[in-house]
């Protein structure tokens, strides 16, 4: 058969290319696979528009479905489940009938990239939670998605389990939950990683770790729980194949401007042995074969290599010249080991498979919009790159800022891509590592700098590198004067305090040196003394602090002091304390959303920052986009251990159409809008009639928007809120799947009525192939709101995409007679206009904005019902008949509100307080009202001022209290006892009066005699005799 000859120039072609046509492959044997791959006789064009791919494993036994898609190209691997199969069938459709043409069928077992992905990666042997040595209280689980359905947590701090293997890598396979924690990690007694389980959302197999390389041989790994959390463990995975490693690309997402080439690095880890070689491919997905290169490229990893790079091409494709809007596409880069000599067999790691994103030019490059930005990004000061790669982009920046508008999308593209390109092509000079770890120190040999002479003043003497038989390398620098420079690149990994040491020799105790740096301030500026009264007191040190406060490379600029420098031999350069950097994350969200914290978030180096992200009601999150490239529709992203500036942007989708937020039928004859099926306002299943397929959203690239509403069934609900502005027959095309020719659609609305109810056939034989269109009409009987209703019947209904409605035929607008409504529109008008409305109360004020702002829009509604204009005009009218409602003057109640402010009830009777309290709280209530009448606030003041005029201030008893006072520290066992009588007679009395809360000013008479008696009575006291 020419499809299993290995010659891509024979191939299998039907008879005709109407229709669809079938290509039956049989097998010697039966044969396991869970990849199908397909290759197109690409020399002739690619004609397949769609397909699908169905198994047997016997000649009496019914095809089963493998896997489907649109186009194949040069190469398609269709993937699934692992089956067993004696015979394949492809069925394909053509574009316009051309003759479809297969040159290659091929199946295999493929790894992790295809069908079910295990837990634990293809390649790898599994060590199962149950194997592991345990310490401490771990609970066992049972869970279908774990390798070998089992799991195992534990909360308990200090808990351990371990395994032991021979290998040259491990992964370790677990549980992140947001109620986990974290857990240190040991290989062979020594501290590897601190792993944190913690997660917004459940996985129960989720990768926790991967280690790096390790040599060949046998390792114990433990796993120690810290306590914070629990934490859950199922499987560990561990490499042993000799040494040969495995293979992973640099990336899994790529975006691509079109018309783009980029270096993709290819790497071997966990070991190097032997010689592999590896295919690359370019798959299609809704990028096809014109739109990137997909001619596969060979690699070859010989012994003891680790990296390769290959070239990924994307082409122009203008949509403008075909009227189509392509917009963004995708395809994917994948990989085939075909041998590995030398040693085991090396395997697809867990970065197996790039998804590469085509940005669409017209959509992105119709202005200069993101050139402006990727100007912005890369016009950077030259901090130590090569003097070519730096003019090359100092090139590309000039040609793009000169780049404008209406040059035209491929214009404004090639600037975008040539800049780009400069950026990414930067080469660092390299610079002088400084130290890491504080203590450690690093020797720079002054000699090794790039030394600049000014002959301005170098009196015959200038700046040089000079032999000197004393100094470390047996050279120095001689000769450095204010004009002259030494240069050194430094590679700056920690920015930090620095203690340098500087050896020379001198003979003048006014030598110095001052330093700067390039950019300026990444080195804080100084001046360092360093002289000596003669060279023959031997090399000297000079002790200095450099202050680094900024990481990266940097030049290090030395100069002459005064009296010039002194002969330079080396500085020695510790590292002594450490700064943290201050790096920026410029966190963004779009429309109809929000990510918290937003704008320009400060984090300093080494901490975590995690950022939320919410929708608004009704929407969902789209996409997250870090740096750039897409960590997919999650609404929740930490940054870890942040060691560079950063950007994060979220973008939102419309979930469902919701009451504030409904469906727009067109509103104009001839116009059109699109209803996608998925964003249903709500779906009700009828859990009696589901048979186990629930009526839910389904995602499936078919689909316009990459979801369908599937499974409709008899007494299923699917509800859209709605809004017509115009009431009329629209046009309706339907886009589905069926595989069913009972399949019905069947409507209705609510309230009922407002759509009339219909049913119209839509199935198909069979969901294979591109999807199916169906057209009928509706008619809306009345405008405004409403939920459209589809109800399952009893054929069901097919898979949802989209509904397209066009405004076919509008309802006549009732004549409504709007001349009482313009003149009452128009006196409104007039009064806010001559300032009649200007001393009216505020809730008239509001009610004359309302009034006139709703009269306005019925006027500019052509369809308003004879119910708009009239309630539009009888709002008008009551603005106007209350006018006279004016605002209240509230100067004297103000005055009287302040003056009850100010009294001290303390110095007043108790009768007549609580009137006075309630009348000023009520004036105060009548201040604040901004609709309140002048006869109310008349009232009011009325009101508070009788109750102050009722308040009495309360007796004065000062000099009662004095006497009482007094009388307390009496002993009256002193005098005789009539004369004590007597007194506690007039004190008794004088405490009852002090003690009356109901003396007024009134009845001070009342306290004075009490004092009077008081006061008469103790001074006819009369002592006992001895």
């Amino acid at each position: 058969m020419n499809v299993l000859d290995g010659n891509d120039d024979t191939f299998w072609a039907p008879e005709s290319g109407e229709g669809t046509s079938s290509l039956l492959v049989s097998f010697n044997e039966p044969t396991t696979f869970n990849v199908v791959s397909i290759e197109e006789a690409i020399q002739n064009g690619q004609r397949i528009e769609s397909f699908t791919v169905e198994y047997r494993t016997g000649e009496s036994d019914e095809w089963q479905s493998f896997g489907s898609g649109a186009t194949i190209g040069s190469k398609r691997l269709v993937s699934g489940v692992e089956v067993t199969a004696t015979d394949i069938k492809i069925t394909v459709d053509s574009y316009n009938d051309k003759l479809p043409e297969i040159s290659t069928v091929e199946v295999y077992a493929a790894g992790d990239l295809f069908g079910d992905k295990p837990v634990v990666l293809n390649g790898l042997t599994a060590i199962d939670n149950t194997e592991m040595e345990k310490s401490g209280n771990w609970t066992a689980e049972t869970i279908n998605d774990c390798h070998n359905s089992t799991s195992m947590y534990t909360s308990a701090a200090n808990a351990a389990a371990s395994f032991t293997f021979t290998g040259s890598r491990f992964f370790l396979y677990g549980t992140q939950d947001p109620n986990h924690g974290s857990a240190r990690i040991t290989i062979d007694g020594t501290e590897a990683a601190l792993i944190n389980t913690h997660s917004s959302t459940r996985d129960t197999n989720a990768l926790l770790y991967a280690s790096d390389t390790l040599e060949y041989g046998e390792h114990t790994v433990a796993i120690t729980v810290v306590g914070d959390g629990a934490v859950g463990l199922d499987a560990a995975g561990y490499l042993n194949n000799q040494g040969a490693g495995m293979l992973n690309f640099e990336t899994t997402a790529l975006t691509m401007e079109e018309d783009e080439v980029y270096t993709l690095g290819l790497y071997r880890v966990g070991g190097s042995s032997g010689r592999v070689d590896v295919t690359v491919n370019f798959e299609p997905g809704t990028a096809v074969q014109n739109f990137f290169d997909t001619e596969p490229q060979n690699v070859v990893f010989e012994d003891g290599e680790t990296y390769k790079e290959v070239t990924v091409t994307t082409k122009r494709v203008d949509g403008t010249a075909t009227g189509a809007d392509k917009g963004d596409t995708n395809f994917t880069v994948t990989m085939d080991i075909n041998s590995t000599e030398g040693a085991g067999k090396a395997i697809q790691g867990e970065n197996s498979a790039v998804n590469v994103t085509i940005k669409d030019a017209e959509r992105h490059h119709s202005d200069t919009t993101e050139l402006k930005a990727l100007i912005a990004a890369t016009d950077v000061p030259n901090t130590g790159y090569t003097s070519d790669s730096y003019a090359a982009l100092t090139a590309a920046l000039e040609a793009a800022k000169a780049v404008q508008d209406d040059d035209g999308v491929d214009a404004i593209l090639k600037a975008y891509n040539d800049l780009n390109a400069a950026y990414r092509n930067l080469v660092r000079a390299g610079g002088i590592e400084l130290p890491v770890v504080v203590g450690e120190t690093v020797t720079i040999e002054a000699e090794t700098g790039a030394v600049e002479n000014n002959t301005a003043d170098d009196d015959g003497w200038p700046a040089t590198v000079a032999d000197f038989g004393w100094a470390s390398g047996g050279k120095g620098v001689d000769a450095v004067k204010s004009l002259d420079t030494v240069s050194y690149y430094l590679d700056v990994q920690k920015a930090g305090r620095y203690e340098v040491t500087l050896s020379y020799r001198s003979g003048n105790l006014a030598n110095s040196i001052v330093y700067t740096s390039d950019p300026v301030g990444n080195i804080t500026a100084g001046s360092v003394s360093a002289g000596a009264s003669s060279t023959a007191e031997g090399t000297k040190q000079a002790v200095f602090t450099l202050e680094i406060p900024t990481a990266g490379l940097v030049e290090w600029i030395i100069r002459g002091g005064a009296e010039e420098a002194p002969q330079m031999d080396k500085f020695d350069v510790r590292l002594v304390e450490v700064i943290a950097q201050e790096y920026t994350i410029t966190a963004s969200a779009g429309e109809h959303g929000s990510i918290s914290p937003s704008g320009e978030v400060t984090v300093t180096e080494g901490e975590n920052q995690t950022f939320a992200i919410t929708p608004d009601a009704g929407y969902k999150v789209k996409d997250v986009k870090v740096d750039g490239v897409s960590v997919g529709a999650v609404t929740e992203y930490t940054f870890e251990n942040v060691s560079a500036d950063a950007s994060i942007e979220a973008e939102f989708a419309l979930e469902k159409y919701t009451e504030d937020n409904r469906f727009q039928f067109p509103a104009e004859v001839g116009a059109s809008a699109a209803l996608e099926a998925e964003l249903a306002s709500e779906i009700i299943n009828d859990e009696s009639n589901d048979n186990g397929w629930p009526c839910v959203v389904t995602d499936a690239d078919w689909a316009s928007g990459g979801q369908f509403v599937d499974a409709i069934n008899a007494g299923d609900v699917v509800k859209y809120y709605y809004n017509a502005p115009v009431a009329g027959t629209y046009q309706v095309t339907v886009t589905y799947k069926s595989g069913s020719m009972a399949n019905q659609l069947s409507w209705s609305s609510e309230p009922e009525g407002l759509i009339e109810s219909g049913t119209v056939d839509a199935g198909a034989s069979s969901t294979a192939g591109a999807p199916k269109t169906k057209e009928f009409e509706i008619v809306v009987t009345e405008a405004g709101e409403g939920t459209w209703v589809f109800t399952g019947p009893a054929g069901k209904s097919p898979q949802l995409d989209k509904f397209d409605i066009t405004l076919k035929e509008a309802e006549e607008p009732e004549n409504v007679s709007k001349t009482t409504l313009e003149y009452f529109l128009n006196s409104a008008k007039e009064h806010l206009a001559n300032g009649d409305v200007d001393d009216c109360v505020q809730s008239i004020k509001d009610l004359f904005n309302e009034a006139i702002t709703e009269g306005e829009a019925v006027m500019a509604d052509a369809h308003a019902s004879r119910e708009e204009v009239m309630n539009a005009t009888l709002k008008l009218v009551k603005a106007i008949h209350a006018l006279e409602m004016k605002a209240a003057d509230k100067t004297d109640l103000e005055m009287a509100v302040e003056l009850g402010d100010m009294i001290d009830l303390s110095k007043y009777v108790e009768a007549g307080q609580k009137e006075f309290a309630d009348a000023l709280a009520a004036a105060k209530e009548v201040l604040a009202d901004s609709d309140v009448l002048q006869g109310d606030v008349d009232n009011a003041w009325d009101a508070l001022v009788t109750a102050m005029e009722n308040l009495r201030l309360k007796a004065d008893k000062d000099a009662l209290e004095d006497l009482l006072n007094e009388a307390a520290g009496l002993d009256l066992s002193r005098y005789t006892d009539e004369s004590a009588a007597a007194f506690r007679t007039a004190l008794a009395s004088a405490q009852a009066v002090f003690a009356d809360e109901t003396l007024s000013e009134a009845d001070q008479q009342t306290v004075d005699d009490a004092v009077a008696a008081l006061s008469e009575a103790k001074s006819l006291l009369v002592e006992k005799t001895p």
